[in-house]
């Protein structure tokens, strides 16, 4: 049943706070569709509308949930239109303002815990500015599905054409150069560890100290990392690339000497030569 929830979430509480750990198993019939979004107001609407949702596997609940990392724009305004519209078509919709910006990855951390806290045993990532295209959404959870033991499953640019879909060639090059050292530490063979078209079965991640990851970009290379080390499955498949006049606003230095110095840290934890909190999993 699709229903309409208007609430708004802005206190440190909702937003900022680690949520409460169910003894229950999360309910892997229901699906979380996040959005996370920052200066998006000219990208969002249209990113939406492109969401097929009569082609979502019909056996699953939907809730689509928007989290404002305190936009500088008219973003929340525009998320405010975009949920009355889903909720005049029958969505279920839920919005979120965080008390501040959290960075990217403590918007990860915001829905992973609302995730846990309401129920959802799925979680998928669409970012609001239609770099990662709303049309593969149903293949994808399909194919998510198709693998039950798989903690994460991802969309690879990689695996595809990326500089036919306008991958600029340094962040090609850089991607490449990055997930070499990154398989190197952890042993393992993925294509890439960047991508964010992202989807996670909550009742592994739930039980990795993701507060413990980076509140930038780089989360998205910790809980690689930690689920990995706690010997889960990571699954992967070939996505389309597309780069538009979407603004970046990855600082790549910053985000190098994160995925880098998280490689060499982990090394050094498994080693035993220096212990690091996030990969400390008992």
């Amino acid at each position: 049943m699709l229903y309409y929830r208007a609430r708004m979430r802005v206190s440190v509480d909702d937003a900022g706070a680690q949520a409460p750990r169910p003894a229950g198993a999360l309910d892997e019939s229901r699906f979380c569709i996040f959005v996370p979004s920052y200066n998006a107001s000219s990208h969002l609407q249209g990113t939406i509308a492109r969401v097929p949702w009569q082609e979502l596997p019909a056996e699953l609940t939907y809730r689509m949930v928007f989290v404002d990392n305190q936009s500088t724009d008219d973003t929340w305004q525009t998320i405010q239109r975009v949920r009355e519209q889903l909720a005049a078509e029958g969505r279920d919709v839920d919005a979120i303002r965080n008390p501040r910006n959290l960075g990217y990855g403590g918007s990860n951390k915001v829905i992973f815990d609302y995730c846990i806290r309401n129920d959802f045993g799925l979680l998928g990532i669409l970012h609001s500015d239609g770099q990662y295209l709303p049309e593969e959404l149903p293949r994808l959870i399909r194919e998510f599905r198709a693998h039950p033991d798989c903690a994460l499953f991802y969309g690879s640019r990689l695996l595809g054409a990326p500089l036919k879909g306008g991958m600029p060639r340094y962040k090609f090059l850089a991607n490449h150069f990055l997930t070499w050292v990154q398989n190197t530490a952890l042993g393992a063979r993925f294509s890439e560890f960047h991508s964010g078209y992202r989807f996670y079965r909550m009742n592994r991640i739930r039980r990795l100290p993701y507060h413990e990851n980076s509140d930038y970009y780089h989360f998205d290379s910790h809980i690689m990392f930690q689920i990995h080390h706690a010997g889960d499955t990571i699954e992967e498949t070939a996505i389309p690339t597309f780069y538009g006049d979407e603004i970046s606003y990855i600082n790549p230095w910053k985000c190098t000497w994160g995925i880098v110095s998280n490689a060499l840290v982990y090394l050094l934890h498994r080693l035993r030569v220096r212990k690091v909190r996030r990969y400390c999993l008992s």
